[in-house]
């Protein structure tokens, strides 16, 4: 995975395999007797060590002899494939971003125990070095889909935008079970619009629409717009439907403790829904009953990494006032202090 990063070759360190980029350490196996067994070593910035492990501490450890060095202890019998791969990535940029500081202001501080540490600062970039996320970039770079066991992973977005640019590179977690299997896939096209692939796709990949996020009633063509296939990395042992980002977003504390709890709603939604509820159809009464956005429950929540930025994933279906089904999927990309940013997929399933 290491020898895939541009510039990045095989060498030693302390007389322990290693892998480097123009000579200078990105990883390599620990060499201190305080290490586990089956562990790398992996340079990153402290900010990224400390998200990571508080994130997952079954996976990512530190002892007394490393904490000094900006780096992390890796248990490789325990981290994803596709985590690694990341992992590896991330260490990469911050060893080629070492090479490019001169450009940043340093701004010494204090910490508690007397340490002095420098911490790069410009303007656009938070502490960790990473760019500042908008709610607008967060929406472009999450995706909602399905993976299916040919390998084919067919994702749909939050932004309407046509054409859009879709990641590179995906990962995701199932949206059922609540389990935090990642799921890695890489871009492979745009879904032409108004194609047979376009309108029959879960109908080739599925016998069957169970837990499917394009299911339609009576397997209809979907008419959904604006998707992208990707190619899993991995093998997919059963369908899933799942929740993705751009690998170059960096997630932390994915959570499914609140599935099932009622999205929580702004002043604003709530008097948005009373004028819709109060409002009836003129001239014709629903033949069902339609619902609103008051009906929501949460599916996940996220952080974005190095950031206060919450990301809530919610989910309700709707037959309207005339049995026209559709499900609903909404992101809020959640501020302190600020009113949550709200997106939305929304996928029509058919006449009921």
């Amino acid at each position: 995975m290491a020898l895939a990063l541009p510039g990045v070759e095989e060498g030693k360190s302390w007389g322990a395999p290693a892998f480097k980029l123009r000579g200078k350490l990105i990883a390599c196996g620990p060499t201190h007797k305080e290490a586990e067994p089956d562990s790398l070593v992996v340079l990153l910035d402290f900010a990224q060590r400390d998200e990571l492990l508080a994130a997952e501490p079954d996976v990512y450890y530190l002892k007394e002899h490393y904490v000094g060095y900006p780096c992390l202890l890796v248990r490789l019998k325990k981290i994803h494939p596709d985590a690694l791969r990341d992992l590896l990535a991330m260490a990469w940029k911050y060893v080629d971003g070492k090479a490019k500081r001169t450009r940043l202001r340093t701004v010494r501080r204090r910490t508690a125990g007397g340490v002095i540490v420098l911490i790069a600062t410009t303007l656009g970039l938070s502490v960790s070095g990473q760019p500042r996320q908008t709610a607008d970039d967060i929406a472009r770079a999450v995706v909602i889909g399905q993976a299916y066991i040919s390998g084919n992973v067919y994702v749909a977005g939050f932004v309407d935008a046509e054409p859009r640019p879709w990641p590179s590179r995906i990962e995701g977690v199932a949206l059922q079970g609540g389990r935090l299997d990642r799921i890695g896939a890489d871009f492979f096209r745009t879904v032409v619009q108004d194609s047979e692939e376009h309108y029959w796709f879960p109908q080739r990949e599925a016998d069957t629409f169970e837990d499917d996020i394009f299911v339609t009633i009576d397997r209809a063509a979907i008419e959904d717009r604006n998707l992208a296939r990707y190619r899993a990395s991995a093998t997919i042992d059963k369908a899933r439907s799942f929740f993705g980002w751009d690998t170059a977003l960096l997630l932390a504390d994915i959570s499914f403790r609140d599935n099932g709890t009622p999205r929580p709603m702004t002043e604003a939604e709530r008097k948005v829904v009373a004028t819709e509820k109060a409002v009836a159809p003129p001239g014709r009464e629903c033949s069902t009953v339609p619902q609103y956005l008051d009906a929501a429950s949460m599916l996940l929540t996220a952080r974005v990494a190095f950031s206060k930025l919450i990301i809530r994933l919610s989910h309700y279906a709707t037959p309207g006032c005339a049995g026209h089904l559709a499900d609903i999927y909404v992101l809020d990309v959640v501020a302190p202090g600020e009113e949550p940013r709200r997106f939305e997929f929304r996928h029509y399933q058919g006449v009921l």
